[in-house]
């Protein structure tokens, strides 16, 4: 719970907020809303859930320069699990370049950014490392063919 603190008379029995503590609720309540819009995927392979890359869609177009959301459910289950995946674009020309590496769980659902000089039709791909059920490691990639555009 939140308590914020209010001013005014003391015989007052309708306090009011000055323009510092409007500025603060104003702040707080901006914060409340961007945490609520982070997204959710429901990500359960073995319940039948969609997995690789679940945003964007394929034939989404993204424009260089400004963030879109990116959610990535691993069809891992049972005894294997998601080591860590890197997400990259990969152009038409077979050029890839690497938008973030290393990511663990807690990246999966994510705000991503391509950078200006990037741009053209390619696929937004992720290279999933997965501990093996019979073997030590798995190798997996997902994939979604975007449209980039400059800014």
């Amino acid at each position: 719970m939140v308590m914020v603190a209010v001013s005014g008379r003391e015989d007052d029995h309708h306090p009011t907020l000055n323009s510092l503590q409007m500025k603060i609720v104003a702040a707080f309540a901006s914060l409340v809303l961007a945490a609520s819009s982070v997204l959710a995927i429901d990500c359960e392979p073995y319940n039948g859930s969609p997995t690789g890359i679940i945003l964007p869609t394929a034939g989404t177009n993204v424009t260089a320069g400004v963030p879109f959301d990116f959610a990535f459910c691993s069809d891992a289950y049972f005894k294997t699990s998601t080591r860590q995946i890197q997400i990259g674009f990969e152009q038409s020309n077979g050029n890839l370049h690497l938008l973030a590496y290393d990511v663990r769980l807690a990246g999966y659902e994510q705000k991503l950014t391509f950078q200006n000089g990037q741009f053209g039709t390619g696929r937004l791909v992720v290279y999933e490392t997965q501990n093996g059920y019979y073997n030590r490691y798995n190798f997996g990639k997902s994939s979604v063919q975007l449209q980039l555009k400059r800014k």
